[in-house]
């Protein structure tokens, strides 16, 4: 997603799943940030969501 913002375990994330919405709990957090030689940045943020499941 790239109009996601930065995210800290523990926070209620909403993910939209083709028409479904269902909430979750952050488990965790990656951010990992790049330079090209061209001196262009890339930062990418991988979230582990846990869903529970009724």
């Amino acid at each position: 997603m790239d109009d996601l913002s930065s995210v800290t375990p523990g926070m209620l994330i909403g993910v939209l799943e083709g028409v479904e919405v269902y909430k979750g709990i952050c488990d965790s957090v990656s951010i990992l940030a790049s330079i090209s030689g061209k001196g262009s940045i890339d930062i990418s943020q991988s979230i582990t969501v846990i869903h529970h499941v009724v």
